[in-house]
């Protein structure tokens, strides 16, 4: 299975996303790390499973994703489902 970062998957095929979904099992710190580029000229929209347990194993916590969140730019976590959230750069979704 090959891997690579949301950076180089938009940037190769020149996409702008508009929304993300993410559930990545414990992976979201890694995901968002190597999405930075894009995530900070881009700003889309994410939909994002946060799933304590899996990220604690790994080391990690959905605060030091939010955080790196943060650092890109995004403002706003509104929880939707317990452990998934909408998160967006500035007030008001647009869900």
């Amino acid at each position: 299975l090959k891997a690579f970062s949301l950076d180089a998957f938009c940037g190769e095929r020149h996409l702008v996303p508009d929304l993300i979904k993410i559930d990545a099992e414990g992976f979201e710190y890694e995901v968002f790390a190597g999405a930075g580029k894009m995530l900070r000229a881009h700003h889309p929209d994410l939909i994002v499973s946060v799933h304590e347990r899996f990220l604690q194993n790994r080391g990690s916590s959905p605060a030091a994703v939010f955080e790196l969140l943060k650092k890109y730019g995004y403002r706003e976590f509104d929880p939707i489902v317990p452990d998934t959230f909408f998160v967006s750069r500035a007030s008001g979704s647009r869900l």
